[in-house]
């Protein structure tokens, strides 16, 4: 879509057609969409279009569409605009030209039609009759109105409503101006704009400039194109002509001042204006010469005074302006030359020309340009001044007015070194110069290198050979020059694998010869013996066609060798020699042996083998070969030397791989871990000292002098220690290894495996070794404490020390919350401990156990610290001795007295009868307080109704709330749990042995409702309705809970029917005399003190029934309590069944002193114990099986080089090519006008379509 936008935006800009780069899937189409109608009305007299038809006061055209269907969108050209549709939704890309400026409407609407171009190719061309045509509609319709028809309205009928409407709200700022009113008529697919007030009929004249004529001469004739010459026959008078059009009322003065003015590139600098007078009347035009001589620029002293201001080859500008009202949009212009064609040079200003050089091309430009009147040829010539047949002559066309560029092309390579003049000319005339740097070649002048004299070194008689101990040497070289002259010059000796480069001065004059002598020292070269050098010797004309050698040796006869070794799959290894003689002196018959020097025969000599009779020259090569038996050899390194005529030139070793598998190293025995400071074995001191592990090794070799390794690893501790070993065959050693503890990642306390390898062996058994801090060190870890009916403090005790010891442990309890009022003193300040000392051997580590009972202890959290002599360790625990919020029980309570009241029960249902009363039944239920002490159960109390019945749950007792028989108190004097039984047997007719008791409830004509209750039961029955709640006998716990004034969370918990409370109701209301409390609900909540509780008890649903919401094998503790929660509406579960209300009052509150019984675990022993060694095998036999030859030796060649062939100097020939470049002609001609006079519609409409193309071709 960018690149369709800038094909629009481009043919709006340029002359002629615009291709669009649509796809060829792309559909293409122009077709008929919409229209435009406009109309002039009175806003005061009725709303536009209501007379349809009536064409005094409307015009209207049809609106075409260029369409580009991309399939998933279509972009459109239409009206000037551009929209994109995509799906439902249509958007502005480029908007119209229309637009509003608070009094002022401009219309430029674009016409489509189908265009003719060439080919295949579709093209959409700009209609410019229709647009005229509906400007001159809307123009007329303007006139012929009333004057009163001042509003205007125009309304667009298109498939592309959304987007018209979009832009003409924007564009017209109908939020900003209150007379501009759009309307979006979807429905008719149309955009509806009204403006008020746009024109106003008694409007004085408004004038505009309706078209630029450009130059005439003074008989009318146009000049075309717009030209003037600067020769004085030429200076013609001129005239700058116009069409001025009135376009307001036919009120008030005619006249307009029309001004041409003329500048010269810059608005501000006018070099000529002239002003005329026109007269107009209303709705016509005429131009600007119609004045009677017009804007005329004569002949005259003006007009002589006009041209001396004009340079020429220069373009200028003119603007024609009416009044203060127009002017034209873009300025005309014209152009001011000399008579015929004329170049000048337009660069650089100073006229030298610096030439740019690109690897040996240098490029010469000269930029120029024609300043004549007419397009021709004119010779621009480059001349190189010493060379005057070095020229070439380039005639560029340009237009009037055109700039060019000329460039030549030059090889600096042919140019004379040093600074070549050059002259720049157009025709004939010198505008430019400047210099070329040349880099001539020796054919024209240079040094040249004839002939290579040779190297001598004066201490030795061969010629090209140096002695590697001499202080100097020389080369020699002839050198001819070439030059016309005598010259000064650099000759340079290069020896490059040495780093040697010298330079050398010499003076010769033409043609003459001379010798050039270089002193070389040897210690500023790398040079080596035995090796060639090549050398050159260089002028500037060039080196050695064919570069010398010489040979550096050392004095004598001196061998070098380069060895490799190969072994073959049978075993077998040959050593391959390369023996090269560095020395100054051939070699006719040399000897080359190689021995075996560790090993030796039956006779105690060495093996070796020689290789006789080798012939090697200076410098020369010869290969020598050796093969002997890798498998006869031992398995480790052996030595191995080779000499020449007793001068060993190599030594080195070869790893054998003798048969047998008792030939090796042996791990014999673990001689132990040794700490000097500590009497028994196996035991270290972690004090900072070094200890050592020794192990006997011992050799099976066959033979004597072998060296190998043994090695000491330490897994867990990161060690790896080599130590090196020599023994002969049969022979053992101890291998001692030093062990820096500091140096590795030993721990105190810690048992170490450990092992030693040589070669293949190992210890059969790792050893393991101690280690220790010095004496005992009791340290603590893992210190952990749990809560159950005891308390227990665990930790691990282990002896990091090197002797076995034993301590006292001392215990430290502290409890981290408030201590009561009544207690003068911590009790757990002097905790005893009743155990005795715990006992460890070196490295032992076991645990101990704390345990004391809890029953004593104050709820809350506590820290417990165990410590040694050497550590300590602290753990926290939580003790809820007194109340368990989640559960139930008043735990471990000691001389106090307990207060039990039943706030209330309700346990009951309703008959639901269709039409008598409800019958409403209440369950059967008991309720005891029990203790448990030394763990045996107690009954303390048994509630009976008020008639002596085990019923608690009784219609009186229900009914009067003031009878309060359900209270007991119950005096507790040693330790001891509290808590709560009850069981539940259901309604009156599912409960066994029922005394049934009735009270009329209501009555009505169908019958009546009772209350019923049973006073008596047979409680020996176990058909209960849920399991008894009884958490002495940890049975049903899901069915009860304790609220405390710790834990008071208690939601609205709902009745089950309308005769029972909600839990909140009952508890908000208290008039229980045995409570000292009114109300037990506070703000919302349940408001207890820290020594009252309030049992809640569900016992007519558990886990496992239909309503209760939790299944029979859910063991949470909270499953019951979490479904009541849940439950919104009436019914179980609700925990308001039975509600009990307990205070506690304790007669001295002293916890006393925690009895704490320590059972102290013991750990395992250390158990630690050298390793164990292996067997030693006999030794064998050798036999390497040595054999050795020579091939025949290669001699090196060096010698002098040779020299060049030195000719006279010859012509420079720089290879010259040129090219000429223009920009074009430039543009001139007539300016634009916008036709805007801003007050009036009639003329601010275009009278075409603003566009300098007429086509917009699609393909």
């Amino acid at each position: 879509m960018d690149q369709i936008d800038h094909a629009f935006s481009t043919a709006t800009l340029s002359d002629g057609p615009q291709s669009l780069g649509v796809s060829s899937s792309d559909d293409v189409s122009i077709v008929d969409d919409g229209s435009i109608e406009v109309e002039w009305y009175d806003a005061d007299e009725g709303d536009p279009f209501d007379d349809v038809g009536d064409s005094t006061c409307q015009a209207a055209g049809k609106l075409r569409a260029l369409e580009i269907d991309q399939g998933d969108r279509t972009i459109v050209h239409q009206g000037g605009g551009i929209w994109e549709r995509d799906g439902d939704q249509t958007s502005v890309v480029s908007e119209p030209r229309i637009g509003y400026d608070d009094d002022s409407l401009q219309l430029h609407i674009m016409q489509l039609d189908e265009g003719e171009i060439s080919g295949s190719e579709l093209a959409a061309e700009s209609d410019h009759t229709k647009s005229t045509e509906l400007t001159d509609d809307i123009r007329a319709a303007a006139d012929e109105c009333s004057d009163n028809e001042s509003d205007i309205a125009f309304r667009i009928e298109s498939s592309y409503h959304d987007a018209w409407y979009t832009y003409l709200e924007d564009a017209l700022e109908a939020d900003e101006n209150p007379e501009v009113a759009v309307q979006h008529l979807k429905a008719d697919d149309t955009v509806e704009v009204t403006i008020e007030e746009v024109r106003d009929v008694t409007e004085s004249p408004t004038f505009v400039i309706e078209e630029d004529l450009g130059l005439m001469e003074t008989n009318g004739k146009p000049i075309e194109p717009a030209v003037l010459s600067e020769s004085p026959s030429q200076r013609s008078a001129f005239l700058i002509d116009g069409t001025i059009r009135n376009t307001g009322g036919e009120d008030g003065d005619s006249s307009a001042n029309v001004t041409v003015s003329i500048w010269d590139g810059d608005p501000d600098e006018v070099i000529a204006s002239q002003t005329v007078e026109l007269s107009i009347d209303s709705g016509e035009s005429r131009s600007i010469s119609d004045s009677g001589s017009g804007v005329r620029f004569s002949a005259g002293v003006g007009n002589e005074q006009l041209y001396d201001d004009l340079t020429p080859g220069e373009m200028y500008y003119y603007t024609i302006s009416v009044d203060d009202e127009d002017e034209t949009d873009e300025p005309g212009s014209f152009y001011y030359g000399k008579d015929g064609i004329e170049f000048e040079s337009t660069g650089p200003q100073n006229g030298l020309v610096e030439p740019t050089v690109d690897e040996g091309t240098a490029t010469i430009g000269l930029d120029v340009r024609n300043i004549g009147i007419e397009g021709g040829e004119r010779d621009v010539t480059l001349t190189f001044d010493e060379y005057p047949d070095i020229t070439d002559t380039r005639s560029p066309h340009l237009e009037y007015g055109e700039e060019g560029t000329v460039e030549w092309s030059i090889n600096t390579s042919a140019l004379p070194a040093g600074e070549n003049a050059f002259t720049l000319e157009i025709d004939g005339e010198e505008v430019a110069s400047g210099t070329v740097e040349g880099e001539a070649s020796s054919d024209d002048g240079a040094f040249v290198v004839v002939e290579d004299e040779g190297v001598d070194d004066s201490t030795v008689e061969r010629e090209q050979v140096v002695r590697n101990d001499s202080d100097t040497f020389t080369v020699r070289a002839g050198v001819t020059s070439t030059y016309p002259s005598t010259e000064n010059g650099d000759v340079t000796l290069r020896i490059p694998d040495a780093g040697i480069e010298i330079n050398e001065s010499i003076t010769l004059g033409s043609a003459e010869n001379g010798t050039v002598t270089f002193d070389v020292a040897l210690e500023n070269g790398d040079f080596e013996p035995g090796t060639v050098y090549e050398y050159d010797v260089v002028a500037d004309g060039g080196g050695l066609t064919e570069t010398g050698t010489f040979y550096v040796g050392a004095e004598g006869t001196q061998f070098d060798a380069d060895v490799a070794q190969n072994e073959t799959e049978d075993g077998t290894v040959t050593i391959s020699a390369d023996a090269t003689n560095i020395g100054l002196e051939d070699v006719d018959d040399a000897t080359a042996t190689l021995t075996l020097d560790d090993l030796t025969d039956a006779d105690g000599n060495a093996f070796s083998t020689s290789v006789e009779g080798i012939g090697v020259d200076i410098g020369g090569n010869s290969s020598l070969e050796w093969t002997l038996n890798r498998t006869a050899l031992p398995p480790v390194g052996n030595a191995v030397t080779i000499e020449i005529d007793d001068e060993t030139v190599w030594e080195g070793t070869i790893v054998g791989e003798a048969s047998g598998d008792d030939e090796a190293f042996v791990v014999v025995e673990d001689e132990g871990v040794d700490d000097p400071s500590v009497d028994r074995e196996q035991i270290v001191r972690n004090d900072g000292d070094p200890f050592t592990v020794t192990a006997g090794i011992a050799s099976t070799y066959s033979y004597d002098n072998v060296t190998g390794e043994a090695t000491l690893t330490i897994p867990e501790a990161g060690v790896e220690i080599d130590e090196a070993i020599t023994l002969d065959s049969g022979e053992r050693t101890s291998a001692a290894f030093g062990v820096d503890p500091a140096e590795y990642d030993f721990e105190d306390g810690a048992v170490y495996e450990y092992d030693v390898q040589a070669e293949n062996s190992s210890l059969n058994e790792t050893g393991s070794f101690y280690i220790g801090q010095p004496g005992s060190h009791f340290a603590l870890t893992d210190g952990n404490a749990s809560v159950d009916e005891t308390v227990t403090i665990s930790a691990n005790v282990h002896n990091t020390g090197i002797e076995d010891d034993e301590q006292p442990l001392d215990f430290d309890l502290e409890f981290l919350g408030d201590l009561p009022d009544e207690l003068e003193e911590d009790p757990y300040e002097d905790v005893e401990i009743d155990a005795s000392e715990v006992e460890r051997s070196f490295g032992e580590n076991g645990t101990v156990d704390l345990e004391f009972n809890q029953s004593a202890l104050i709820d809350g959290e506590y820290e417990a610290t165990i410590a040694t002599e050497d550590d300590e360790i602290t753990t926290a625990f939580t003790v809820t001795a007194g109340v368990d919020p989640g559960r139930v029980g008043l735990g471990n309570i000691d001389n106090a007295t307990a207060e039990i009241s039943v706030l209330s029960s309700q346990v009951s249902g309703l008959s639901r009868s269709i039409l008598e009363p409800d019958d409403h039944q209440l369950g059967s239920m008991t309720l005891e307080v029990l203790t448990e002490r030394g763990g045996e159960t107690y009954t303390e109390h048994v509630f009976t109704n008020p008639e002596g019945g085990n019923n608690i749950n009784t219609y009186p007792a229900w009914q009067n709330k003031g009878m309060h028989v359900y209270n007991t108190t119950v005096d507790i004097d040693e330790e001891a749990t509290l808590t709560l039984a009850s069981r539940s047997y259901g309604l009156p007719g599912d409960t066994a042995g029922c005394d049934l008791r009735e009270e009329v409830r209501r009555s009505n004509s169908f019958g009546t409702g009772f209350h019923q209750w049973c006073e008596e039961f047979d409680a020996t029955s176990e058909d209960y309705l849920v399991e008894p709640v009884d958490a002495t006998a940890d049975e049903q716990e899901q069915n009860l809970r304790v609220r405390t004034a710790d834990d008071n969370v208690l939601p609205a918990l709902q009745p089950g029917n309308e005769e029972q409370e909600s839990v909140d109701e009952i508890l908000a209301d208290v008039s229980d005399p045995a409570i000292d409390r009114d109300s037990l609900w506070a703000d919302g909540e349940l408001d207890l003190e820290d020594n009252e509780f309030i049992f809640l008890f569900e016992t007519t649903t558990e886990c496992g029934m239909a309503d209760s919401d939790c299944t029979e094998d859910d063991d949470d503790i909270d499953a019951l309590w979490n479904s009541a929660l849940e439950n919104t509406g009436s019914g179980d579960p609700n925990f308001n069944d039975l509600i009990v209300y307990v205070r506690v009052d304790r007669a001295d509150v002293n916890p006393g002193t925690p009895s704490i019984t320590i059972m102290p675990g013991g750990g395992d022993s250390t158990d630690i114990d050298r390793g164990s060694g292996g067997d030693a095998g006999t030794p064998g036999d050798v036999d390497p099986g040595l054999e050795g030859n020579a091939s025949e030796s290669t001699t090196p060649e060096f010698d002098h080089g040779t020299g060049s062939d030195a000719d006279a100097p010859a012509t420079a020939d720089p290879s010259l090519e040129g090219s000429a470049t223009g920009s074009g002609a430039p543009e001139i001609g007539p300016g634009s006008s916008s036709q805007d006079d801003g007050d009036d519609l009639s003329g601010s409409v275009d009278t075409g379509i603003d566009l300098d193309s007429d086509y917009i071709v699609v393909g």
